[in-house]
């Protein structure tokens, strides 16, 4: 999807930020850290009608997203901003991109196993607890002068994402990685999904090597719900009547 047209946020906030030191800083013990999405109605320097006019463009693409998804048990939505990425703001995190967020219906990634990203220039990836979000992989690290890595690694585990109108996309993260390091990946089909490697470039050995591997499971990643034709529901009530009707 060309997204080119959404305006960044506080002049590139969204792409860069030199933060020093490490964040965020570790969650409470039992608790769970919800990265804040930044509302584009909330920078003065954007124009509120452009924002929601951009809303309506990009839901009218995630609909066609979802009517192309039916055909396939295995999508994968590919995009220049990531949908669900994790960066930070001087020392709070915050989960990228809110237009794209906000652009979701409730079903639109029910069939989508991962979205790939460029954008941020490191590379970076989440996978979810029970596959409650598509992976998340942004390969924004070739090519270009990379993102200094100020995220805090041992915090990614304990992150849970809250994004979409009303957090209607909501999951724990279950392993995460950011990484600033000149690279690739590669992603391979096997028999049960898709197994991504990174690459990268290590200096000490003017080498490319492995630094993070994982996989896809194939989909579709939400199952429909059961349903039965609407006249065979009516015929036989007994055995139908806790299932929905067909559309």
């Amino acid at each position: 999807m060309d997204d080119s047209l959404i305006t960044p946020l506080n002049k590139g906030v969204d792409h860069f930020n030199y933060t020093e030191g490490a964040c965020p800083g570790p969650a409470p013990e039992g608790e769970v850290l919800v990265p804040e999405t930044q509302s584009r109605y909330e920078d003065e320097d954007q124009d509120d009608a452009e924002v929601t006019r951009q809303i309506g463009l990009y839901s009218g693409y995630m609909k066609t997203l979802e009517d192309w998804s039916q055909s396939h048990d295995t999508n994968f939505y590919a995009s220049h901003r990531p949908l669900f990425a994790v960066a930070c703001d001087g020392d709070h995190m915050n989960v990228l991109d809110w237009t794209m967020q906000q652009s979701l219906g409730p079903h639109t990634l029910d069939r989508v196993s991962a979205a790939i990203a460029g954008h941020m220039h490191w590379f970076e990836a989440l996978s979810f607890e029970n596959q409650g979000l598509p992976a998340q992989i942004v390969v924004g690290n070739a090519g270009t002068d990379l993102i200094k890595n100020y995220v805090n690694q041992e915090t990614l585990p304990t992150i849970e994402l809250r994004v979409g109108v009303d957090d209607a996309y909501t999951a724990r993260v279950e392993a995460g990685i950011t990484a600033s390091v000149y690279g690739y990946s590669v992603m391979t089909r096997g028999a049960n999904g898709y197994n991504i490697v990174a690459y990268g470039y290590n200096e000490a050995s003017s080498q490319l090597e492995p630094f993070y591997d994982f996989s896809v499971p194939s989909g579709p990643r939400v199952p429909k719900e059961p349903c039965v034709p609407c006249g065979k529901r009516h015929r036989r009530k007994t055995l139908f009547a806790s299932l929905p009707c067909c559309p």
